[in-house]
């Protein structure tokens, strides 16, 4: 298991981490409003869910600027962002999902995590420096 080089690195991947899920669930929030609003005809609903919609969509282009720079030490692959690299026989999605919530779920939980793109397995905990 390799270790970060840097608790800087560390708190950017957890921030990331954060972000990406926080994302899903403000897009996730706004669906279900705009749902809930179109099934009872309910305008409050239609706002909240228009506005957590926009928050996501600001969100999203805030992480795509901001931590798609997060790379794997070894590959260089970037973590956050569709890279169209193929991924390693050992990598894993969370729910049959994502690749990138597995990596999220694994960082949030301090567990060791594998990069999807070269397999090699990481401390989400420990740096060298």
């Amino acid at each position: 298991m390799h270790r970060q080089f840097s608790r800087s690195t560390i708190w950017s991947l957890r921030l990331g981490s954060l972000h990406f899920i926080a994302n899903i669930l403000l897009a996730l929030f706004g669906v279900l409003s705009l749902t809930i609003a179109a099934a009872t005809k309910n305008s409050n609903h239609s706002l909240a869910g228009f506005l957590g919609i926009f928050i996501a969509a600001v969100s999203i282009l805030i992480f795509k600027l901001c931590a798609s720079r997060s790379t794997c030490p070894i590959c260089v692959s970037r973590f956050w962002s569709h890279t169209g690299v193929r991924k390693h026989k050992q990598a894993k999605k969370c729910l049959g999902m994502s690749y990138r919530m597995r990596i999220a779920m694994k960082i949030l939980t301090l567990r060791p995590y594998r990069c999807p793109y070269c397999g090699e397995q990481f401390s989400s905990r420990s740096a060298i420096r």
